[in-house]
């Protein structure tokens, strides 16, 4: 058993002042309550667990502090009395009085998701809230199925809990580890937002590393593109998922991003050349993309569109999930056997359009309007088709 006063130095407020801490050390578990009280680092005198000094305020706020660790004490020989096991937790709830209510992990999540969806617009998008509802679906199904219980009190997660949920989501629930790392820091998230407001002093997911297992990024290679751009169907709406689909592989766009571009976002650029100008629904980021000659072709093919006319729009995108079952039928119709949904568009931009006609990865980050070029680097792999076609001019340089 051990009592400990101390100060959180990491987290100092506008002042410089830091919040002593009082901390329980039982069976070897932790557990840290805020005093309420604070104090500038320098004037913390931790080997005596007290402030500096003899000024009238150092000398309550000492007092003050005397004061708690005495009915630490207390608590502790009320429960030695009760002859029954306990926690240091159930020490500082003792001491509390059972006056401070617990928040739930669950409605720790559920406050987070509350504060996500009034940011929406700003620097969230709503299909992001979305993701996070979903995980909260997970997160009910672990408390229901594996702890039995509605909730759990935010400050009894610890690691053992966490390493239960890791478990839960890959062992019981079958989610592939891309998924279950994305969920994990969603919830990850959720528990830091606990830590801000104090209802937990510690992280029991610092233990956690989310490595993420690399994928195929599915895109058209230059054949298939050229086979694509080639392809007429009698079906007109064939035709017009064959155009949207085409306009996502020549600017880079995502189907958010496709969707809500209008002729508001055509601008001249300093080259006197069209340029296509919006931001990012993701990232807020902004894109700058040439129009080319094709994809000028196809704005212009579809100015008189009724859904564009209504809405102002470059191209009748549809909704995401029609658009990707349309693109599949499309994909077999023109026989090509790939798993290609909307996103494969800006795969097909970043590969096939961009680095495989020698534009630099730097410009390609720009075009694609990523923060980092590793983002890019992503979206870099080349088809075995382009690594073989490099290969065949190394041969014929070197005959």
């Amino acid at each position: 058993m051990n009592i400990l006063l101390w100060i959180n130095k990491s987290r100092c407020d506008i002042r410089g002042e830091a919040s002593i801490m009082l901390r329980v050390t039982h069976n070897g578990k932790r557990t840290n309550v805020t005093t309420g009280l604070k104090v500038a680092p320098k004037q913390w005198d931790s080997s005596r667990q007290k402030i500096k000094g003899n000024t009238d305020i150092a000398v309550k706020t000492n007092s003050l502090l005397q004061t708690q660790k005495a009915q630490c004490l207390d608590a502790i020989n009320l429960l030695l009395a009760e002859g029954k096991p306990f926690s240091s937790q159930d020490i500082l709830e003792a001491i509390q009085g059972g006056s401070k209510k617990e928040i739930g992990f669950l409605e720790l999540f559920d406050l987070h998701i509350k504060q996500l969806e009034a940011r929406i617009g700003v620097d969230y998008a709503k299909a992001t809230v979305v993701k996070y509802r979903s995980s909260r679906k997970n997160l009910v199904l672990f408390l229901k199925q594996k702890l039995k219980v509605k909730d759990i009190e935010v400050s009894k997660v610890d690691r053992k809990t966490v390493a239960q949920l890791d478990q839960f989501l890959r062992g019981e629930l079958k989610f592939s580890n891309n998924y279950v790392n994305k969920v994990m820091e969603q919830i990850r998230k959720a528990y830091k937002l606990g830590i801000v407001y104090e209802y937990v002093q510690h992280n029991p997911f610092d233990m956690i590393t989310f490595k993420k297992t690399e994928t195929a990024k599915e895109f058209l290679s230059k054949d298939e593109l050229n086979r694509l751009l080639s392809f007429n169907s009698d079906s007109k709406r064939m035709n017009e998922t064959r155009d949207v689909f085409l306009f996502l592989c020549f600017t880079g766009l995502s189907h958010a991003d496709a969707r809500k571009a209008s002729i508001h976002d055509l601008k001249i650029g300093s080259d006197n050349n069209t340029w296509l100008e919006l931001r990012r629904t993701k990232t807020n980021n902004l894109i700058q993309v040439p129009v080319l000659p094709f994809v000028k072709e196809l704005i212009t093919k579809y100015t008189s569109h009724p859904k564009c006319v209504k809405h102002n729009k470059l191209m009748p995108v549809p909704c995401n999930q029609v658009l990707n079952r349309a693109i599949k039928l499309l994909m077999k119709e023109v026989g090509i056997e790939k798993h290609i949904s909307s996103h494969s568009g800006r795969y097909t931009f970043a590969s096939t359009v961009l680095l495989s006609n020698g534009i630099r990865v730097e410009v390609a980050q720009r075009l694609l309007a990523h923060n980092s070029i590793r983002s890019t680097m992503i979206y870099s792999k080349l088809s075995d088709a382009v690594i073989a076609d490099e290969i065949k001019l190394l041969n014929q340089k070197y005959a």
